[in-house]
């Protein structure tokens, strides 16, 4: 991405020419720079990065050349994704130095160079126009690979911390979930179990939480048994324990659903490559960052940005048909 570097003159001013450096089509944001042909930074008197409504960036950079400084200089312009980048070599001979009537053939001839350049000028802004359609195809692309990259940089982060040991709650659970002797499996039953009603436990859908809670740190469990109808996340202590609730953020629940082999968030529906046997779910509390992968291929299912409002925060589980689901 991004054009030539197109140099052209303004003025003089302070003794010296006034040059400009422009180059657009640029992303993600360029640098841009002049240099002696010895490769020396030379300052620049203004510079200004402009980005565009379609995303791409343009740059502007210009500088003062005097009689006495290099008269054969070159701007350059190159993001973090085009090494070296791109670059135009510019010579200014000494007529354009030239004082008193001299100075009228150099201005004549200095018009001439600019007619020259304004036509080059346009004729690249004509192709740049003709090809904003690929720049646009380029620059989705580019952003598609940036989502993959960040997606497998959140994925190489839940490798870096340890995973907790998590139980089930039987003082959580609704009367119809049963949890094996090893408080890591739960199964959904036709029939009630005899459990007292206390505060702690759901009472209308068929959720439980982790027996231990966590209110700072970086962690991450899995669940497998995918299949039927669920949902998994973490949620707040305070979360409603008595009637219907809906798994969204404003009752403090951070989670996915599952329902024949189809995968939602609370905002939106998920197409998955393949369905996923386990659920990695990682959870950074202090950045608020709820994360749900696949462990076989490190696909990322989705991202929640969550507000935990300091409190304590649990495993989650809910099973709405007759499955079961391991920790």
């Amino acid at each position: 991405l991004g054009s030539t570097p197109h140099i052209s003159i303004v003025s003089y001013q302070s003794g010296g020419i006034h040059m400009v450096c422009e180059s657009a089509g640029w992303y993600p944001e360029p640098q841009a720079q002049w240099r002696d042909l010895s490769g020396q930074h030379l300052p620049f008197l203004t510079e200004k990065i402009t980005q565009h409504d379609n995303g791409l960036f343009e740059a502007l950079i210009s500088i003062i050349v005097t009689e006495s400084s290099s008269q054969d200089l070159s701007c350059s312009v190159r993001n973090s994704h085009l090494n070296p980048g791109k670059e135009s070599v510019v010579y200014i001979a000494d007529p354009f130095f030239l004082r008193g009537y001299p100075f009228k053939v150099a201005m004549y001839i200095l018009l001439v160079v600019v007619g020259l350049l304004t036509f080059t000028a346009s004729y690249f802004l004509w192709k740049q126009y003709k090809a904003k359609g690929k720049l646009v195809a380029d620059l989705e692309e580019l952003r598609d690979k940036l989502g993959k990259l960040e997606a497998e940089l959140k994925w190489r982060k839940t490798q870096l911390f340890g995973e907790v040991k998590v139980t089930l709650d039987p003082e959580t659970a609704h009367p119809r979930l049963k949890l094996l002797e090893d408080q890591k499996t739960v199964t959904l039953e036709s029939e009630h179990q005899d459990r007292p009603d206390n505060p702690e436990r759901f009472d209308k859908v068929f959720c439980v939480l982790g027996s231990e809670g966590y209110t700072s740190g970086k962690m991450y469990w899995e669940v497998e048994g995918m299949g039927g109808i669920w949902a998994i996340g973490v949620a707040r202590e305070s979360v409603r324990r008595k009637g219907e609730i809906k798994f969204t953020p404003e009752e403090g629940i951070w989670g996915i659903e599952q329902s024949r082999d189809c995968y939602a968030t609370p905002e939106s529906s998920l197409l998955l490559c393949e369905t996923p046997k386990k659920i990695r779910i990682y959870v950074n509390y202090e950045k608020g960052e709820v994360a749900f992968f696949n462990p076989d291929n490190g696909d990322l299912i989705a991202c929640l940005t969550a507000s935990f409002k300091g409190e304590t925060i649990f495993p989650f589980f809910c099973v709405h048909s007759h499955l079961t689901l391991t920790i």
